[in-house]
Formats: C-alpha cells, structure tokens, sequence
C-alpha cells in the first residue's frame, strides 16, 4: 500500500496492488477525505504496467501537494 495525505486540506489517495493471477493485475486506488470516499480499480495486464501506473500518479500526487506516508 502506497499512502499519500494532503494535510493542509484533509485528503488522502491510497494505491493497493492485487493480484489475480500472475498475469492480471489490479490496481485499487482509495481516494478522498473527511467525509467522502471513492475507489477506483484499474485493471492492468502486466507488472511493468502496474509499475508505470505507481509511478505516474506518485508523481502527480506529488507535484499537487501530497506527502508520502508509506
């Protein structure tokens, strides 16, 4: 589990790796804040796939605020 939080506003965005089998895997991201909750699953073919995905997002999380918490 990758956690960032934004504690400035309240938000957080969590990103969960399942897998399935070892060629399916999903990607389950957690986001919201004191009072709302949204999940989002993405499912990806390969872990390269997963891999470019936690990336991406890391670095938008990133670069709008968020710190990393584990």
């Amino acid at each position: 589990m990758i956690r960032f939080e934004n504690r400035t506003n309240g938000r957080f965005y969590y990103m969960v790796v399942e897998s399935e089998s070892p060629d399916k895997f999903t990607l389950n991201i957690i986001r919201g804040g004191k009072y709302v909750r949204v999940i989002t699953s993405i499912v990806c073919a390969s872990q390269h796939v997963v891999n470019s995905e936690l990336e991406r997002l890391s670095k938008r999380r990133l670069k709008r605020g968020y710190s990393l918490v584990t």
